[in-house]
């Protein structure tokens, strides 16, 4: 007989006997009824829950899309500037600078400006 390691042996003692009965199904208990129960409420849905405020259109929701309507705004505008500033033909060190510092920025273009090219 050969040595049996503690996996082997601990196999065997939870293998399910093929010959036995199959399974049966966990029990679902109440907290998952209930849940069940309540995800199935169609008023729920039509914000009948929430002081007639639909699932989805909470306050908190619109005031962090306008967030990153705001973000994105700012992101396209510190885009077009780098663009110009690389456009006037600035190392890309000093284009990375200008995306992280807006006074930076804004210093550049005041240079790109007095330097006498044109408005991009």
């Amino acid at each position: 007989m050969a040595d049996e390691t503690s996996f082997s042996a601990l196999k065997k003692g939870i293998a399910p006997d093929p010959k036995g009965p199959a399974p049966s199904a966990p029990r679902r208990g109440q907290y998952y009824e209930s849940f069940v129960d309540f995800m199935a409420d169609k008023e729920f849905y039509k914000g009948a829950h929430k002081n007639e405020v639909p699932y989805g259109a909470e306050p908190w929701r619109g005031e962090m899309q306008e967030g990153n309507r705001r973000d994105l705004g700012l992101q396209r505008e510190t885009q077009a500037k780098q663009q110009r500033i690389k456009a006037a033909g600035a190392p890309h060190v000093i284009v990375a600078i200008a995306g992280e510092d807006t006074e930076t920025r804004d210093w550049l273009i005041g240079l790109i400006k007095g330097n006498g090219h044109a408005e991009g």
